[in-house]
């Protein structure tokens, strides 16, 4: 197993970009393994609610593309 160690001084060495960087190439590292944490029973209930609520209001959701429309962005 490979052991890296960095302080959080050597971190801030780093500029933003290359923090955001390192941070985006371990979470891909972590979602290329498979990894699902489980629920807590808390963000289960939570999620099942959103899901129903989904399923009631389903007639009134918006695209994202329409959402981004109404928001003026263009890109």
């Amino acid at each position: 197993m490979l052991t890296m160690e960095f302080s959080s001084d050597q971190l801030r060495k780093l500029s933003p970009s290359q923090r955001f960087q390192l941070a985006q190439d371990l979470w891909d590292t972590v979602a290329h393994d498979g990894y699902e944490p489980a629920l807590t029973a808390e963000q289960r209930k939570l999620l099942e609610a959103r899901l129903a609520t989904l399923d009631e209001d389903c007639a009134t959701a918006r695209s994202w593309e329409d959402i981004k429309r109404s928001l003026g962005y263009s890109g």
